[in-house]
């Protein structure tokens, strides 16, 4: 009868969880000024510029220079990159960082690495999302990680979004990189919890 039990329990425990905890949208509240909002919960584990096609990362963490061209080719050859890590606990759905109009959307298939470095927006199966605005180009890149293998991307080409407006979701641990164009004043920095449409990652110039 134990052995009939327990999986019975562990099953209803984890679909209680799952319903509380990875399905839960809390409102935010949205900035009223023109700034750019995170587009997702959790740490931020890079906040740095990049020039000429390379990036400013730590040591053992720094791609090839291919491969930065691939994440922030279209945004610009300089600018600055915010990755945000999110685990288990966090919300996880994804929101857009500014108004503007979807521009592109491509997926990508890949990796399921962790998602707690830079190098998962690299590796990783992610779908890319390109907003355009008089003012700027922004890229908010949803990445899979070890856990997460279903990335949702609500929004479509040509949609006029508005900033803090649901993006898509991605389940479980996972991360979320945003390429942010020169003109913006960053506003956060590594090792900073953020919240999704409400933390203000970056100020427009």
């Amino acid at each position: 009868m134990f052995f009939i039990v327990l999986p019975l329990i562990t099953l209803v425990t984890l679909l209680i969880f799952y319903k509380l905890v990875f399905l839960r949208n809390p409102t935010r509240s949205v900035p009223k000024q023109r700034v750019i909002v995170s587009p997702a919960d959790g740490k931020v584990i890079m906040a740095q510029p990049y020039s000429s096609n390379q990036l400013l990362l730590h040591k053992g963490n720094k791609p090839s220079k291919g491969s930065v061209h691939t994440l922030t080719g279209s945004v610009g050859t300089e600018g600055y990159v915010v990755s945000i890590f999110m685990n288990i606990f966090n919300v996880h759905y994804n929101r857009i960082p500014y108004d503007g109009t979807v521009i592109q959307i491509k997926h990508s298939q890949g990796k399921y690495i962790p998602a707690h470095t830079l190098k998962a927006s690299f590796k990783n199966e992610k779908t890319e999302t390109i907003i355009t605005s008089k003012s700027m180009t922004i890229k908010v890149i949803q990445v899979a990680g070890f856990l997460a293998r279903r990335i949702e991307t609500y929004v479509k080409k040509d949609d006029h979004v508005r900033t803090g407006q649901i993006l898509g979701r991605i389940n479980f641990g996972s991360q979320v990189t945003v390429i942010l164009p020169v003109n913006v004043t960053l506003n956060v920095k590594s090792g900073d919890k953020v919240k999704a449409g409400e933390s203000i990652i970056a100020y427009p110039r």
